[in-house]
């Protein structure tokens, strides 16, 4: 411990590559905004309450203290927007520091020169907008700040790893994180934290190594969380209902794999047909709700909803039925109709290929 942060250190030899990539030195601090009150949509806070909330001289002065504290020489920091990297630019240079934004609006500093000027040393921090989240080559950063909310683990990945190139006389990657009230916020933890796993639970223990010291890094990386941040993360963590937990699991994998996961890949992570129906009635209704369906999806369950959420209760044992209705799909037949003969051969056909179904149906099944 040190101070009123708590300080966790570990030199293994099986961490980073070290010919490949640069330690990294985390710093996790608390954010003053309460995010509670900016609306969450489709996966993301709305941006113009967001907006309002970062660009203030309280955070900004906040964030330039985190600077002259943890920084180096050559910083790279992510806002939310034009307005906001060129508010933190003024607020920066009113006090001395060689900074630009850089964003695609009219007074953006150009990009390329601008990065230029940081590797020569003539500038020291540049506020961005989207613009290096992907291909910029600079090695020589050593300072990464999150001056935005953790929206997306990948985005948030690909920010850190604008500085994690080594370089002449660079011992390590300092990186200032803003830690804030939503559970969006447990993102980082779960990709940061060996074994932090997808669930808040697992998150939780995780961070309970961490606060022990117990927790392996990489060679010559380190993770600093203010106590006060630490607290927000293990307060966001603690486990909760089980329907809570499924959406952040659902949001994370969306996140993670550019899509909506199946029912089944849900059952499969121990999130079955009971935990969704509580508060939303059905799969697909958690998927509405989630923004997940599409304008004619949501058009075919809203008109089918009795239907499809008697299916999903629908008992599996002895359920013939459900072979019938896969059958009926199989020949293109549903919704519509389909000859008895037909049918007899495609049920056998669905049925035959699992011997679970073949003893269910028993003798019946060949005649």
């Amino acid at each position: 411990m040190c101070g009123e942060n708590l300080v966790f250190r570990c030199d293994l030899v099986d961490g980073i590559n070290q010919e490949l990539l640069s330690p990294f030195h985390y710093y996790g601090v608390r954010d003053e905004i309460d995010f509670s009150n900016i609306p969450w949509r489709s996966g993301r806070f709305d941006p113009k309450l967001l907006e309002y909330a970062v660009a203030t001289e309280v955070r900004a002065q906040n964030a330039f203290e985190q600077w002259q504290k943890r920084a180096q020489t050559r910083t790279l920091a992510f806002c939310v927007s034009m307005r906001h990297a060129d508010y933190m630019d003024e607020y920066f240079r009113s006090r001395g520091v060689k900074s630009v934004a850089v964003h695609s609006g009219p007074d953006s500093a150009p990009r390329t020169q601008s990065l230029i000027h940081l590797e020569e040393g003539e500038l020291q921090i540049i506020f961005a907008v989207d613009m290096f989240n992907e291909g910029v080559d600079v090695p020589s950063i050593d300072t990464v700040m999150m001056l935005r909310p953790t929206e997306s683990k990948i985005l948030w990945l690909q920010q850190f790893g604008r500085g994690l190139r080594r370089a002449e006389g660079k011992s390590h990657l300092s990186v200032i994180d803003y830690i804030g009230n939503h559970r969006s916020f447990l993102q980082v933890p779960m990709v940061l934290l060996p074994g932090a796993g997808s669930r808040p639970g697992e998150v939780n223990r995780a961070l309970m190594k961490l606060e022990q010291g117990a927790l392996e890094l990489p060679a010559g990386c380190s993770i600093e969380y203010e106590l006060e941040a630490l607290n927000i993360l293990k307060q966001l963590a603690t486990p909760t209902a089980v329907s809570e937990q499924m959406t952040l699991w659902y949001r994370s994998f969306r996140e993670l794999h550019d899509r909506r996961p199946s029912a089944t890949e849900a059952f499969h992570e121990g999130y079955g047909p009971k935990n969704v129906r509580t508060g939303f009635g059905s799969w697909f209704g958690f998927v509405k709700s989630e923004g997940d369906l599409s304008s004619s999806q949501a058009h075919a369950f809203d008109a089918h909803r009795e239907f499809l959420e008697r299916l999903e209760k629908t008992q599996m044992t002895k359920s013939f039925k459900m072979v019938v209705l896969q059958s009926m799909l199989m020949a293109g037949s549903f919704p519509g109709s389909i000859n008895i003969d037909d049918l007899v051969s495609r049920v056998q056909e669905v049925a035959g290929r699992l011997q679970l179904l073949r003893e269910e149906f028993g003798n019946e099944l060949d005649d």
